[in-house]
């Protein structure tokens, strides 16, 4: 679990957009986060921006997190993956 305050996103975060949070959000208060967001062991977002926003949307202050201890480029690998899924 992390605090969402100290989260960084992610600059090459292709998404400029945030599509249909209000029914993630719906989706989070009813039966929880399913899918933690996957972070760098820096803090720095690499899966997982969609969910922040829901979250903020709550109210919510923290959220739970995978830490991956990898290279950039394998974690930036790791995000362009999980979106194609």
């Amino acid at each position: 679990i992390v605090a969402i305050k100290e989260l960084k996103l992610a600059k090459f975060n292709p998404r400029t957009r945030t599509a249909n949070i209000n029914g993630l959000a719906k989706s989070i208060q009813e039966v929880g986060l399913l899918d933690p967001i996957k972070i760098s062991d820096k803090n720095e977002v690499i899966d997982g921006h969609r969910r922040i926003a829901a979250h903020k949307k709550l109210k919510l202050d923290e959220i739970d997190c995978i830490v991956l201890r990898a290279s950039w480029l394998l974690c930036t690998a790791t995000s362009t993956a999980s979106r194609r899924s």
